[in-house]
């Protein structure tokens, strides 16, 4: 495409200097400096291309390249922030959970893991619905910090309106629920920029409009991106308010409700025991459960015992032991 003459007090949006941001937008178009290795990006994709963030942006966007490949290899940690509770796959990158197991107030922290770390960290690559993906027990105490990237997030259960930045990261730039990848002010500003000089004579109509429509398509995979990236995060916040999600039993708990099985039978193998047996057993452990104040997976609460199988009752004895 030929470029567009600039006029004074015309010059394009593309051509001012780029701040430094916090934004996906951002280290896609300064890729590949200072960034991740990565082959996605090759200058004869769109050697005619005048507008190379553009370019960038719509090769990365097209070929649905991970957000993880190209964010900085910088991590944090902050005291003020919750423990690691697990890690899940999304098409974007794999995504690290934080959260406080004992305080259902404290806010549930989502940080897309750099590539270039997740070997030197051991982060593993878990479907969120695998039935080997568990969240929480080993990746609790010491040493198991919930380490952020520069693409961190949190939501708050005591204020449900939105998510948000983890930090303010001071890059001025506001992320809001609709919008927590990717932004498109200045798509909307090349966009109108290219009209305004679109009936200017010396400029070629056809291809300002077909730049235009390059640029709309650049804006609608971003927001498809960033809905798919949203629904990601509201299917874990629903899982863990569900309690659907695979959890781990601490050990402690696990000794302590073996050992009250033992207790309540003379025969602890649940295989031997009658229906009624087996039955009345599992009412004395929840409401032992119960006395103790201990966790009843919310699946198990408010069960009518007399109502289930001998198999739905096996199911729940083995969670238990």
């Amino acid at each position: 495409m030929e470029k567009y003459k600039n006029k004074k007090n015309k010059a394009s949006p593309s051509k001012n200097h780029q701040k430094k941001e916090n934004t996906v937008d951002y280290y896609v178009s300064t890729f590949p400096s200072g960034i991740n290795k990565s082959n996605w990006w090759n200058e004869d994709d769109e050697c005619n291309a005048k507008d190379i963030d553009s370019a960038k942006k719509h090769i990365f966007l097209k070929k649905d390249i991970k957000i993880s490949s190209v964010i900085p290899s910088h991590t944090e940690y902050n005291h003020d922030w919750p423990n690691s509770m697990g890690f899940f796959d999304t098409r974007f990158g794999t995504v690290a959970v934080g959260y406080k197991k004992y305080d259902k107030n404290t806010p549930i922290a989502f940080s897309l893991i750099p590539d270039a770390i997740k070997d030197i960290r051991d982060v593993p690559e878990k479907d969120i619905n695998d039935a080997d993906t568990y969240f929480g027990g080993p990746t609790y105490g010491k040493g198991k910090r919930f380490i952020a990237s520069n693409i961190s997030f949190k939501f708050d259960p005591r204020d449900e309106d939105d998510i948000e930045k983890l930090e303010d990261d001071h890059d001025g730039i506001k992320d809001t629920e609709e919008k927590l990848l990717y932004q498109d002010k200045k798509e909307e500003e090349k966009i109108e920029y290219l009209k305004n000089i679109r009936n200017e004579k010396g400029y070629h109509k056809v291809q300002i409009d077909k730049e235009i429509e390059k640029i709309k398509d650049i804006k609608e995979e971003k927001k498809e991106d960033n809905l798919d990236f949203l629904k990601e995060i509201d299917n874990f916040i629903n899982k863990l308010k569900k309690g659907t999600l695979r959890k781990y039993v601490d050990a402690d708990d696990a000794v302590s409700r073996r050992k009250r099985i033992i207790e309540f039978s003379s025969n602890p193998d649940i295989h031997d025991l009658s229906v009624l047996e087996l039955r009345e057993l599992l009412k004395r452990i929840l409401k032992e459960e119960e006395k103790n104040k201990g966790k009843i997976p919310d699946e198990f609460s408010g069960l009518n015992l007399d109502l289930l199988t001998r198999e739905e009752l096996e199911r729940i004895m083995k969670a238990f032991i």
